[in-house]
């Protein structure tokens, strides 16, 4: 295995079921190694003899996405970037044949959804000023005012995202299109955004999210469902909850709506829920679970998949993912509250998607040594026979080695999930402890490249959901709220000893620690409060908390978790939970890794931690990567996530050489 097999992954994604049950549309992802990104194109599957089968690529990309099949079966419509242009709406017969370009909006389109009648389109578009704009056909010339200079004028409490940058004069709004005259019209305005269109069964009136006016407060994360009546062209406000609304779904009548939220209460640390809705009542459906509804799951491969609740055809029934002790499956919420939720799915397996037909299911599914594949099955009841066809890993099966579960005992009794990777052979095997970002995510049964890659080259690794992680309980993962590096450090610490207790092959004197986000911050506090490890990475960390309140996009929400004062009238809470503090005790050699247009966590945490360390005259290393975000392992741009993985592998083998013990 080598890094540049990331160039030649593959990953089936978001997908569509075509009414008759037997045919379906699925993104199919690679990477351009010449153009240095990555590619999607869509592909026709068909049900035959009990699974689903991959057949030919029904569009030609490069940049494809979001298939989604006209309600009549006739049409699949689709989102295409040609070009280097933005994303746009893109028509084709279900059947084959040519495919056309519908909508010419100079920003794109981020989404649509299919009106009841198959001749109109709703859309979520970028749009400047309140006025719609179009692309220019080429040959053009352009014409108006001459372009404005790079400046940004802030007025807002939130004002940039990560992976976004600094927000400009666009916000999303709703756009109705007439695919035959290719007619648009602006349904909204303002400075508000809009997202999730849904239609009513009957097509008069279309659902969305919209989100809050803004207070200096509130989440940024809140919104409420909306409704617009298009023959009386009035929008009207249907909830008021001050919850965070991530998705909905509509029953077939529209009598009844499931809807996913979270609460900003809970800080991100809560589980996300799963409730139903009758316009007038509300009822739990996922509450008693005590694990988040969606998929939790941590990857440096991520394939995302259709996750909207759905309703049974009786609509006495909603199906939706649950992730759990580093699982994700499907389950089944009754709407009678004297039955119990149940699952659908069992294993060691993840789910990242579903889609049901009259006749069939479709689910994305990965696992330990399977980056991504698409099973299926017929029965409503539960199962745990899924047939699976799997995408191809470049360096075949017999090179990937499972990993082997343990569970640990910290040291107030509480049990930790973990997992080893052990190369083949006797050992000893110099040992990497991984630590996850988030907090609020979870390691499990999914394939992470960046482990199986330290694998091949001689290493151990050990890999666990410490307390923060979701999936085991919302006490579980809120204990560490406002101090981190205390419980979860013990949990981390009882891991890694009691690893090396199972498992003799795992050489304790040569041991490493690595983390991203979240794990970053561990793998700082850890190296400021324990010499046992010969060398160590961080990446896209926390660094000096005071300093993130500021300067990180959403700094100002976490003011709650450390006290009722501002971070600038009471420092003291941020500057103790800031492993800059513990910096003079760091003996242990540091790569330091960030991206230079990381606003989650910017590229000043991790300069403060370079400049103490060398100014201290420590061993420390730092590589910075231009025009890359936060989430860089994951999404960034090819050459350099193998840049990354090589890096990595040059500073474990420095320090901990598996030539030599």
């Amino acid at each position: 295995m080598k890094p540049e097999d990331l160039l030649r992954m593959r990953t089936w994604g978001d997908f569509t079921l075509h009414p008759d049950g037997t045919r379906a549309f699925v993104v199919e992802s690679g990477i351009d190694a010449e153009e240095n990104r990555a590619t999607a194109t869509i592909v026709q599957w068909h049900w035959n003899e009990g699974m689903w089968q991959a057949g030919r690529p029904f569009t030609r990309g490069p940049r494809d996405a979001h298939p989604a099949v006209s309600p009549d079966g006739r049409w699949l419509g689709f989102l295409a970037a040609r070009a280097e242009g933005p994303h746009q709406v893109w028509v084709m017969p279900s059947d084959g044949g040519e495919a056309r370009q519908v909508t010419h909006l100079k920003g794109g389109v981020k989404d649509f959804t299919w009106h009841p009648n198959s001749l109109v389109l709703a859309l979520v578009a970028p749009v400047d000023h309140g006025l719609l704009e179009f692309s220019l056909e080429s040959g053009e010339k352009k014409r108006g005012r001459a372009p404005m200079p790079d400046v940004r004028v802030i007025d807002r409490q939130f004002y940039k995202l990560d992976g976004a940058g600094f927000f400009g004069p666009n916000t999303d709004q709703l756009v109705l299109l007439h695919i035959a005259s290719e007619q648009v019209e602006l349904l909204s305005g303002g400075t508000l955004s809009y997202a999730n269109p849904q239609f009513s069964s009957d097509g008069s009136r279309l659902y969305y999210l919209r989100s809050n006016p803004e207070d200096p407060l509130t989440n940024p994360g809140e919104r409420d469902l909306w409704q617009y009546e298009l023959k009386g062209r009035r929008h009207q406000r249907l909830t008021d909850w001050h919850w965070i609304l991530q998705d909905y779904r509509w029953n077939g009548n529209d009598s009844g709506c499931a809807v996913v939220i979270s609460k900003p209460d809970d800080w991100g640390y809560g589980n996300t829920e799963l409730w139903y809705w009758d316009g007038a009542t509300r009822i739990p459906l996922s509450h008693s679970l005590d694990r988040p509804l969606g998929d939790s799951a941590v990857t440096d491969i991520p394939v995302s998949g259709p996750t909207r609740p759905i309703f049974s055809p009786d609509q006495q029934t909603i199906y939706g993912l649950v992730s759990s002790e580093g699982t994700v499956h499907l389950w089944a919420f009754p709407l009678n509250q004297a039955k119990s939720p149940c699952a659908l799915t069992r294993g060691d397996l993840m789910l990242y998607g579903f889609a049901m037909s009259s006749q069939h299911w479709m689910v994305g599914i990965a696992d330990a040594v399977h980056p991504s594949g698409i099973g299926g099955f017929e029965k409503f009841e539960p199962t745990a026979d899924i047939q699976v066809e799997w995408t191809p890993v470049p360096w075949g099966f017999s090179e990937i080695p499972a990993a082997q579960e343990f569970w640990a005992t910290s040291d107030d009794g509480t049990r930790v999930q973990a997992w080893v990777l052990r190369p083949q052979g006797q050992g000893p095997w110099p040992t990497i402890l991984e630590i996850h970002g988030g907090p609020m995510m979870m390691y499990g049964w999914r394939y992470v490249m960046e482990f199986h890659w330290l694998l091949c080259q001689g290493y151990a690794v050990v890999y666990s959901n410490p307390r923060g992680s979701v999936g085991y309980g919302k006490d579980f993962c809120g204990c560490i709220i406002g101090n981190w590096g205390d419980r979860d450090y013990a949990d981390l610490s009882a891991v890694l000893d009691q690893a090396l207790e199972r498992f003799p092959e795992l050489d304790a004197t040569r041991l490493g620690v690595a983390g991203g986000s979240y794990g970053g911050f561990m793998v700082n506090w850890m190296l400021g409060h324990t010499d046992r490890f010969r060398a160590a990475i961080t990446m896209r960390s926390v660094v000096n908390r005071f300093s993130a309140m500021g300067s990180s996009d959403m700094g100002w929400l976490r003011v709650p978790q450390y006290g009722t004062k501002p971070w600038w009238e009471e420092p003291e809470p941020y500057w103790n939970q800031s492993p800059l503090k513990y910096a003079s005790a760091i003996r242990t050699p540091l790569l330091i890794e960030h991206q230079a247009d990381d606003q989650r966590l910017p590229v000043e945490q991790g300069e403060q931690l370079y400049s103490a360390l060398k100014y201290m005259g420590q061993e420390v290393r730092m590589v910075i990567y231009p025009g890359e975000s936060h989430g860089m392992s994951r999404s960034g741009k090819p050459l350099n996530r193998i840049h990354r993985l090589q890096t990595h592998a040059a500073w474990w083998r420095k320090y901990l050489s598996v030539d030599n013990g």
